[in-house]
């Protein structure tokens, strides 16, 4: 079975992925021919004799884990597409307050402070700046080649499961019209009064029938391994724009961080407490406990 990233061929539509699991179909019976067990077990949505392959997958995905995937994949580049705007929404903003503070820093009034809304004023500027290019980086590394690769992923998770199914159908109605036939050919033999059955015809019907449940559940294991494999495929290429996502954004607040250095910024940042040690852990080893009321 070809892998999924060389087929491209027409696609089927989306709701193909939508149970279709036909039911099975019990042979014919009669009081001379009591009914038998069906066919080996067909179900387009489970695994069968999977678990006890030894070259089965050690992860059977499902269709329901398939619509997960997809709906994930979806629900995370709206994610990322919201928290574009915001950035260029936050950009704007910024360079909005950059602007006010610069127009104080012009005023007569504010002679001796002007230096530090400059300072201050060009801050905000290389924040704004830094958020516009992130989300443009954002847009054009993470959304455009993940919306691109959206489609192909669901096409192909379509294609893929609509020829596994198409198979699968072929394979378990060659078993039963098999099956079929050699009830017939004993029920013929039976009709005719020559009694008892022909055993080595009997033992080829068998083997035949083995022979074909085996390709079947070699069907199955290759399928499941195709699936997991692209779904490994397709999570670790996202996982990789999301890293490249976080090295830009680490190496910008690196760039900013660095603004703390400038000379007239750094008395301004001394005079003012660490806003975050309100939210530091006591030591509690300087901590003191007693069992007598304060």
């Amino acid at each position: 079975m070809a892998t999924a990233y060389d087929r491209r061929s027409t696609r089927p539509r989306l709701d193909s992925l939508r149970s279709t699991t036909s039911s099975s179909i019990p042979p014919p019976s009669s009081p001379s021919h009591p009914a038998r067990p069906p066919s080996p077990s067909f179900s387009q949505t489970t695994s069968g004799s999977l678990a006890n392959g030894t070259n089965a997958p050690h992860l059977i995905i499902n269709r329901s884990d398939l619509r997960d995937s997809l709906r994930a994949y979806e629900d995370l580049m709206e994610a990322g597409k919201t928290y574009r705007r915001a950035l260029l929404e936050k950009s704007q903003a910024s360079a909005r307050l950059a602007g006010a503070l610069e127009v104080v820093s012009r005023l007569k009034g504010a002679d001796h402070s002007g230096p530090g809304f400059m300072a201050t004023a060009g801050f905000h500027y290389v924040v704004s700046n830094s958020e516009q290019v992130l989300g443009d980086s954002f847009y054009k590394s993470f959304e455009i080649p993940l919306l691109h690769t959206l489609d192909t992923y669901r096409q192909e998770t379509i294609d893929r499961q609509a020829s596994y199914e198409q198979a699968l159908v072929a394979k378990t109605k060659l078993i039963r019209e098999i099956e079929s036939a050699n009830l017939k050919s004993a029920g013929k033999k039976a009709a005719k009064g020559k009694g008892g059955r022909d055993l080595n015809s009997f033992r080829k019907t068998l083997e035949l029938l083995q022979a074909h449940v085996h390709e079947l559940d070699m069907l199955k294991m290759e399928y499941h391994g195709e699936v997991l494999d692209a779904e490994d495929e397709i999570w670790e290429t996202i996982l990789g724009k999301v890293g490249m996502v976080v090295k830009t954004q680490l190496e910008m607040m690196d760039k900013i961080s660095m603004k703390a250095n400038d000379s007239v910024l750094e008395p301004l940042l001394a005079a003012n407490p660490d806003p975050f040690e309100a939210y530091a852990q006591p030591d509690q080893d300087a901590l003191m406990f007693s069992i007598l009321p304060p």
